[in-house]
């Protein structure tokens, strides 16, 4: 199955969360780590969501050369794998 490209936030996501990490106090969940995150991306500034941007730009023209004829199908909800977590 073949993924579909990141975007800019997933790209900006990939270089953060080292470093978020080392930042924060272990035992910090991955929930938390991506609303700083988040944060994050919503403070930065253009120059820095332009580069990212760009980038994503990249690796989409690169994922349609690679990928010829790629269409995002979505999962049916009947089809969604479900995490197996406790229900509250």
């Amino acid at each position: 199955r073949v993924r579909r490209p990141p975007n800019a936030f997933i790209l900006f996501r990939l270089d953060m969360h080292p470093m978020v990490v080392a930042q924060e106090p272990p035992g910090t969940t991955n929930n938390q780590i991506s609303r700083i995150i988040g944060a994050m991306w919503a403070r930065a500034p253009a120059f820095l969501r332009g580069y990212y941007g760009a980038e994503a730009e990249a690796r989409k023209v690169q994922h349609a050369l690679s990928n010829p004829g790629y269409r995002y199908h979505p999962r049916k909800p009947s089809e969604v794998k479900r995490r197996m977590t406790k229900r509250k």
